[in-house]
């Protein structure tokens, strides 16, 4: 490296600049793979991961109905919403299967309400 290669100085603006550049780098590389950047095993292992820390922290059958009953609205929410979507985009037989899904999923959703456990606040029974 030569003397002629190094900067009198640089300024704070560009420092932030780099910095802003660098994390719009890197947040475009998390979402280069199908799963934010990870593989099928990575996502699972690290799913698989969080879920036995909140078993392990909460250690009670409700913890595992809660997440489910959480995960099943969150799918069910997605599925009305890009029904609704292909709705709008004219593709009604595609709108009309992702409603059904919905559909499925709410019944699922009250199959899952139903089943009682200890100290279940949320069970029919």
């Amino acid at each position: 490296m030569t003397a002629s290669n190094i900067p009198d100085g640089i300024s704070f603006a560009d420092l932030q600049d780099f910095a802003r550049d660098a994390q719009r780098e890197s947040q475009a590389h998390k979402c280069d793979g199908p799963y934010n950047g990870m593989t099928e095993e990575q996502f699972r292992n690290g799913i698989d991961q969080m879920l036995a820390e909140l078993h392990q922290k909460f250690d009670h059958p409700m913890a595992a109905k809660y997440i489910v009953m959480e995960t099943l609205q969150a799918l069910m929410m997605w599925h009305t919403k890009r029904g609704e979507h292909e709705f709008e985009d004219g593709d009604a037989m595609s709108g009309v299967c992702w409603l059904r899904d919905a559909g499925i999923l709410q019944a699922a959703m009250q199959s899952m309400y139903s089943v009682g456990l200890p100290d279940d606040w949320m069970s029919s029974n």
